[in-house]
């Protein structure tokens, strides 16, 4: 545990003398040296300072700043600059208020040449960063690296070099916002100040490793500096071990009153000097290339002149080399649409072969937006593969394999076996080793197996190709194949060709070759397109929950607007059918058209849709009427009845009561469930009958009139 969180705070601004706090303002500077130096030593006798209140260091720090930036005597500034560490050492986050006052105030001092300034300033630099997020310094911290004054430059590269000693990981936005500025200062014409920048990036290419070459862009080209910035990092790891051997061990306190031992500071060194696992591309800010580009590229694209052509794709890929991240918009998805149409249909091979190259470039550039191209993309690259000349076969080899890094091999396999079946026995060899390539970079995690068994009868009859180059890349191709899914699978794969002892020999012997030379697990290319790929969401699992409709008995809907005081429950059983009988079959016979009373039709309601409850819709009295018309049976399950129902009539329009009386229910009553008889029901309301007495011997329905209704 660190000694000062077992400390009493302390409130030295008041054991700080009166007198001293006026000589502070003193025209003398040595009564203001001298005052700075006891609130310097008081704070050293008491380092932890109080944090009740933060208004009483209000006054003290605006006298700091107005001395650190206009006080004409070093002496003073430097005392100055020693309080503010130390209260910087006392408070330590609760310091972080004071930062937009103090910060901009120091950082201007860095262009002071007296080294005893230079020195009082670093320590002051260091403290006062300790206190606060990295990203609330880097605004500040930019604007002074950008100032013209070497001195200044220098000394905010040197503190850079120590803050990141410092750090166990960087910020991408702090590293996104300062590194640019620093790689800048690498081309300085002060030595010191590149120097100074080389130590930097040194120090701090130990936390992000590799993902430091997003910020060096062509500096990378520079041997001389590179080497530089290789040896700041071997000595910032080592500086780095140092500092995390003199932090306080918590472990030692924690062990010693029982609890478990914390191993952050016993492994903190190893953990600092393994750098950061970041991708260059993802610390990169798009580049808006068509911005960048000639105006006139169109028209110089669509000349019958091949030199202006080749001006066009050339000053496109002028603008390319400087951008390392380019994002899909419509215009930029036109300038690939226009390279692909000249690599397609150009003649020249000069122009198809920076065609090419700079679609690769934006493969490279844009990754998986790249993606809803690679089908067009493809075959036009396989066809054009027919081509021996190295100055285009070499583009359209790195084309299709940058290309394959965007998107899964199912997305484009149409076009695989399209150049594994083409005529040209050259495009059959370049499209089967473009397959073991991409193949080869596959584990047994992230084998696309569909996408293979479709490539399987092509790639077993390139086996037994006329052409020597061909039979040989189809083997590789099988042992990639036999690498990923094991030697069983694979004979189950290649059929009969498992049997042909030589032609599995090769096939083993190139799976070996290909272990020995990727090993058993995928590429980081391959790593990342699966990491980039949606994952597919699972089923959810059918439960059956009480009050819930479940898979075996699925609820009704209700529509929206429909009074009911209760959704019907899914475990309801269904009242029993009656059997069929002569009295409840349906008439197939043509329904009549029936016109009804307003009065008397229903409200419209939809399939499954459950009823209003009796608090809502009144319910209507049947009246009773003689007939001799049978009763449909199966009609509905209902509660006993206290009259009986009297049924349709057809071709007869009833009125019965007035619609502002009562409403119509069609015999239902209480809270009965109709059930459906399989007829639709007519826009009209009126139901079709379900059983007529017909006269004997013809056919013909015998139609009674219903008897008056009951007053």
């Amino acid at each position: 545990m660190d000694e000062w969180d077992l400390l009493d705070e302390v409130d030295v601004i008041a054991l700080w003398p009166n007198e001293h706090k006026k000589n502070v303002q003193s025209s003398k500077w040595l009564e203001r040296k001298e005052a700075l130096e006891v609130l310097s030593q008081l704070i050293e006798k008491h380092p932890r300072l109080s944090t009740s209140s933060m208004t009483i260091y209000g006054e003290t720090m605006d006298e700091l700043k107005k001395i650190v930036a206009r006080d004409s005597n070093i002496n003073v500034v430097i005392a100055a600059l020693h309080v503010l560490k130390n209260l910087a050492f006392g408070l330590r986050k609760c310091f972080a208020c004071f930062i937009p006052m103090i910060w901009p105030v120091i950082l201007d001092k860095a262009k002071d040449k007296k080294s005893t300034v230079r020195d009082a300033l670093a320590e002051a630099l260091d403290a006062v960063s300790a206190t606060c997020d990295a990203n609330r310094l880097s605004k500040d911290l930019c604007e002074h690296l950008s100032k013209p004054s070497p001195q200044s430059k220098q000394c905010l590269c040197s503190f850079l070099y120590r803050y990141f000693i410092r750090q166990e990981t960087l910020p991408i936005d702090f590293a996104k916002a300062v590194l640019p500025i620093v790689v800048k200062l690498t081309t300085d014409s002060d030595p010191t100040v590149r120097d100074a920048a080389c130590s930097s990036l040194g120090s701090a290419q130990r936390l992000l490793g590799n993902g430091l070459d997003a910020f060096l862009g062509s500096l990378r080209g520079e041997k001389a500096k590179m080497e530089k910035i290789e040896e700041y990092r071997e000595a910032a790891i080592k500086e780095n071990a140092e500092f995390a051997a003199s932090r306080p061990k918590r472990a030692m306190i924690e062990n010693a009153a029982g609890g478990d031992v914390d191993s952050d500071a016993a492994t903190s060194a190893s953990v600092s000097n393994a750098p950061q696992d970041v991708d260059p591309w993802t610390l990169m800010d798009p580049t808006d290339v068509v911005a960048q580009m000639k105006k006139d590229f169109y028209d110089l694209a669509a000349s019958k002149k091949w030199q202006e052509r080749k001006e066009a794709i050339e000053g496109l890929l002028s603008v390319m080399g400087n951008a390392p991240r380019v994002a899909m918009s419509p215009d930029v998805q036109q300038v690939i649409v226009t390279l692909t149409k000249m690599l397609e249909k150009d003649v020249n091979i000069n122009v198809s072969s920076l065609c090419a190259k700079g679609l690769t470039k934006f493969a490279t550039a844009m990754r998986t937006d790249f993606a809803t191209m690679v089908p067009k993309v493809m075959p036009i690259a396989f066809d054009k593969l027919k081509e021996k000349k190295p100055i285009l076969r070499d583009e359209l080899i790195s084309l299709v394999d940058a290309a394959s890094y965007t998107t899964p091999l199912e997305c484009y396999t149409e076009a695989v076996c399209g150049g594994l079946t083409k005529p040209n026995p050259q495009s059959r060899a370049q499209t089967v080793q473009f397959t073991s390539r991409l193949l080869s970079r596959h584990s047994s995690s992230t084998f696309p197996v569909d996408a293979v068994k479709q490539l399987i009868p092509d790639l077993l009859k390139c086996c037994s190709d006329a052409d020597a180059d061909v039979r040989e890349s189809a083997f590789r191709a099988m042992g990639a194949i036999l690498r990923c899914v094991g030697e069983p699978a694979a004979r189950r794969l290649f059929g009969e060709l498992s049997e042909d002892k030589i032609k599995m020999g090769k096939i083993l012997e190139y799976s070996e070759s290909i272990r020995k030379e990727f090993g058993d697990g995928p590429s980081a290319e391959i790593l990342r397109l699966h990491g980039s790929e949606p994952k597919k969401s699972k089923p959810a699992a059918v439960t059956s929950v009480p009050g819930k409709p479940s898979e075996a008995a699925p609820a009704r809907k209700t529509q929206p607007g429909v009074g009911r005081s209760q959704p019907a429950s899914a475990t309801v059983p269904r009242p029993p059918r009656v059997a069929s009988s002569i009295t409840n079959r349906v008439s197939t016979a043509p329904k009549p058209n029936v016109v009804k009373g307003p009065s008397q039709q229903p409200a419209v309601r939809t399939a499954g849709q459950g009823r209003t409850p009796l608090t809502v819709r009144p319910v209507q009295p049947s009246v009773s009427h003689k007939s001799n018309a049978p009763v449909k049976t199966a009609a509905a399950p209902s509660a006993p009845q206290q009259r009986p129902r009297t049924p349709l009539a057809p071709n007869v329009v009833r009125s019965n009561q007035s619609s502002a009386s009562k409403p119509v229910t069609n015999g239902i009553h209480g809270d009965q469930k109709p059930t459906s008889n399989a007829l639709p029901r007519p826009r009209s309301g009126i139901r079709p009958p379900t059983a007529l007495p017909r006269i004997g011997g013809t056919g013909i329905p015998r139609l009674s009139r219903p008897s008056s209704p009951s007053k």
